[in-house]
């Protein structure tokens, strides 16, 4: 864990700055990465797939991997688009191991892509300017009630 882990962690739970290092998108690439060759090997073994649908998933698989191998480097700029582009690839193979569970054997759980996590976060912080805005409401019929009783 970097020293800047609970800055980090805080302004992306306030919503005000969601800050992407790039050892942070790599290390999320990685992570979709091992259940991508994991889901392909399963594929490349089944033999209850049509060609067509082998064939659709080694065009998205050789995406990824091309993607994949872009992701590491010196790269400053440009990782929160990175990051997105992972969450759709993530998305992408939790739809794929759903349409492949009906006819091979996957290992491991279907991935849960961000967007879940980051939806839940936003909402937090709905539900805070909420109620901030309230407050400063109610602040304001206080200030304006005791101008005028003044």
């Amino acid at each position: 864990m970097s020293c800047c882990a609970p800055c980090k962690q805080q302004a992306a739970m306030a919503g005000l700055l969601d800050v992407v290092w790039p050892s942070d998108v790599e290390a999320y690439a990685v992570r979709v990465d091992v259940t991508m060759r994991a889901t392909h090997a399963a594929v490349m073994a089944c033999g209850g797939l049509a060609t067509e649908e082998r064939k659709a998933w080694s065009d998205f698989y050789d995406a990824w991997r091309k993607f994949f191998g872009e992701v590491a480097g010196s790269w400053v700029f440009g990782g929160g688009g990175k990051n997105e582009e992972i969450k759709r690839y993530e998305s992408q193979l939790a739809q794929w191991q759903g349409i492949l569970r009906a006819k091979c054997m996957i290992p491991g759980p279907v991935p849960k892509p961000r967007q879940e996590e980051d939806r839940a976060a936003t909402d937090d912080v709905i539900g805070t300017v909420k109620w901030v805005a309230f407050a400063v409401g109610v602040a304001a019929v206080a200030w304006g009630v005791r101008s005028v009783l003044r």
